[in-house]
Formats: structure tokens, sequence, C-alpha cells
């Protein structure tokens, strides 16, 4: 397994909690996969295609929260975008590290690792997924 960039491998240790269940699912790997075969092409191609129509151009700064193992940061960076991904769970790390052209840190959409204003744009898909809302915990 690769080693995290500078400054990852503390930003994990700083992380707050994050759902164990989250954690599990996605260290298996699974999700990566998940968009780039079967039915979850359509979600890649559909997520794809507005992203390149509402994008500022090129090199824009785009920040991926929760971009997971950089599924969408790869074609983003090789249209020429300046991306930065966010993502909590350590194997997504270790697999968006490897991929050229991506600034990786570890965090989550609760309290981004970065400045306000140092993006141009900012995906938050992923996450929406694993949101909890109100005292009852329940996920929308």
């Amino acid at each position: 397994m690769p080693s995290l960039p500078s400054g990852a491998s503390r930003d994990i240790s700083q992380l707050r909690a994050v759902r164990e269940d989250i954690l599990v699912y996605h260290a298996l790997g699974e999700e990566d996969a998940r968009l780039r075969q079967g039915s979850g092409r359509l979600e890649f191609r559909r997520t794809q295609d507005v992203l390149r129509r509402l994008l500022p151009a090129p090199p824009a700064r785009v920040l991926d929260v929760g971009g997971g193992s950089g599924v969408h940061a790869e074609w983003l960076a090789g249209d020429g975008y300046q991306v930065g991904l966010v993502d909590p769970v350590p194997l997504h790390l270790h697999q968006a590290a490897r991929l050229p052209g991506i600034a990786v840190r570890a965090g989550d959409a609760r309290a981004l690792p970065t400045q306000d204003g140092a993006y141009d744009a900012v995906l938050l898909s992923a996450p929406c997924t694993t949101c909890r809302n109100g005292p009852t915990g329940s996920a929308h």
C-alpha cells in the first residue's frame, strides 16, 4: 500500500468519529468498483456530464468532499482541474494517493481541512448518502 501524502496521516488521527458501519462498509473497497461497472456506470456518466456542464472552466480548483478512491477526482484532474480530495476512510486515501494530480487530505464534510475560498467549486455527492439528521439520527 502506498504511503499517504505528508500531513494525511496526522489528519486521520484528528478526524471526528466516523460511524463504525460506514468505515466497515467502505473498508471493503467496493465503492470504487460500483461506479466503474454495471448500473453504477450510469451514475458515474451522469455525474460527469452534469459537472462538465456546470463547473467553471479548468484550471479551476475543485474540492471533492467524500471523494472516496478518487473516481471523480481522477477525470477532473485529467480535464485540467486542480483537484483536492477529502475523505475519512484510510483505504480511500491510499487509493486516491496513487492518482496523479490530486491533493489528498483526510477529513470529512463536518469539518473541512481547508480555508474558506480555497476552491472555486466543491463536489459533495457521496457524503450525502451517509448524512445524519436530527436527534433521531435518521439517515437521509
